[in-house]
């Protein structure tokens, strides 16, 4: 294992991890196995979309309403969720439960939001690490501070947690379905891992249809933490950085179909670390307050 990503590393042919960052806006990354320390990214269009569920839709909750129009600028979001290789290449630990599921090519689960925080940071800086070696500018972290008192940095240019609303603008990729590929629960099996499905097991990611935007488990697999403290949309506001619960989204391999839902919203404490918790990771843009 290359700890290091300077120049060492690519005379040893381990691959460049930060090779697929350099994408046009919309092109869509195949994941690459040669992409060890997080899976690849995918540019996506600034554009506008409907956040939450509309009256009627079912399986609705109250904390999924009332419905409001979000501005997205373009960001970048990772292909699939992180994996239990990538995130023991940066951290060095192997944290997910093997009762349900261990392999290099699974979703990392049992992580806490602080995990999540504490990987993207590192991440960073193996990354810009190697940028330097090669002469480019280097990456800034998207996050300082510790324990709760964790805070955005102001135009980072490094790897971060999506937003629930970019989150919810992704899973959605332009449709106003219950899910990314429409309302027939039927069709599900096609997309997601779920209670139907996963023989109560965690599956390799990007081996379920990508939605419209070529992003694979938005549904399923493992519930993503998201960077928002979890808060009531009639607050107002697009993202609440303070709190004592965090948003995660997309429902898991142990939850039913109306979990999965692209408008589904669930919070937990940040610190807790359970068995169908994961991640994946965003660059680009930051909140929008």
């Amino acid at each position: 294992m290359c700890w290091s990503l300077g120049a060492a590393c690519v005379a040893a042919g381990l691959g460049l991890p930060w090779a697929a960052a350099r994408v046009s806006e919309g092109e869509v990354v195949p994941v690459v196995k040669t992409v060890r320390l997080r899976p690849a990214l995918v540019r996506l269009p600034g554009g506008s979309f409907i956040m939450g569920s509309p009256a009627g839709e079912e399986d609705a909750e109250k904390d999924e309403q009332p419905q409001r129009l979000i501005e997205m600028p373009a960001f970048s979001l990772c292909q699939t969720e992180v994996t239990q290789g990538q995130y023991e290449a940066v951290m060095g630990t192997k944290p997910s439960d093997c009762e349900y599921g261990c392999g290099d090519e699974l979703p990392v689960q049992s992580v806490s939001w602080l995990d999540a925080v504490a990987y993207l940071n590192r991440l960073t800086a193996l990354e810009s690490e190697a940028l330097v070696a090669l002469g480019e500018a280097a990456l800034t972290a998207c996050y300082e501070g510790s324990g709760d008192d964790v805070a955005w940095v102001a135009g980072c240019t490094g790897y971060r947690l999506p937003t629930e609303a970019e989150w919810e603008y992704a899973a959605r990729a332009g449709t106003t379905t219950r899910w990314s590929f429409g309302d027939e629960e039927a069709v599900l099996g096609e997309f997601a891992w779920f209670t139907g499905n996963s023989g109560d097991q965690v599956h390799a990611v990007g081996g379920k249809k990508a939605n419209p935007w070529g992003l694979h488990d938005l549904h399923g697999n493992v519930w993503e933490w998201v960077w928002d403290a979890y808060d009531s949309y009639n607050s107002g506001k697009v993202v609440n950085s303070v709190g004592t619960s965090r948003a995660l989204r997309g429902g898991s391999f142990g939850h039913s179909p109306e979990n999965l839902r692209s408008a589904d919203r669930v919070r937990y404490s940040p610190e807790v670390q359970i068995w169908y918790y994961g991640f994946r990771c965003a660059r680009g843009a930051g909140p929008q307050r």
